[in-house]
This record gives C-alpha cells, structure tokens and sequence, in this order.
C-alpha cells in the first residue's frame, strides 16, 4: 500500500524537472507541427501541445504543492510556471 510519505519522498527535485521537459517537448512539438501548416498535422500538433502543457501543468503544481525538497522560491517558481503553461494551453486553443 502507498502511504503519503512514499509520495511525497518520490517528489524529488529531479524527478519533478524530468516531468516538466517532457511536457514542455510536447508542447514545443505541437507548436512544432502546428507551423507546418498541414491541416492534419495542425489537429495532432493542437492535442500535442494541450496534453503536454497540461501534463507539465498538472506536475509543476504538484510539485510546489506537495514536495516538501523545494524551498519557498522554488515553489514559487513552480507556480508561475504552472501558470504560464494553463495560459499556453488557452492560447493554442
């Protein structure tokens, strides 16, 4: 059984920047396939940038919230860039 002190041990400073890369290289490949312009590419370049923005979003939040590794700056930060990534995943919609 997982107990909230397994979890929060697996919060670690590496892990939750490993989770956010991959969600901003799904976002930057989205954008990516967006600017090529193809119709079909246009609608797999929009799930792609909204699911890995979302994605990064959901673990820079869980992050600052729930990781008791990182510093008050660090949360901070965490939480800006959560919230820089909700208003990305708007504006590609």
């Amino acid at each position: 059984m997982v107990t909230e002190g397994d979890v929060v041990q697996a919060l670690s400073k590496r892990l939750i920047a490993t989770f956010v890369l991959i969600g901003v290289f799904l976002l930057w490949l989205g954008l990516l396939l967006m600017a090529i312009g193809d119709r079909p590419l246009i609608t797999v370049g929009r799930i792609l940038t909204s699911t890995g923005s979302l994605f990064a979003f959901a673990v820079a939040l869980v992050g600052a919230l729930g990781s008791q590794r990182t510093t008050d700056n660090q949360n901070l930060g965490l939480l800006v860039l959560s919230a820089a990534l909700i208003l990305a995943s708007v504006w590609v919609m």
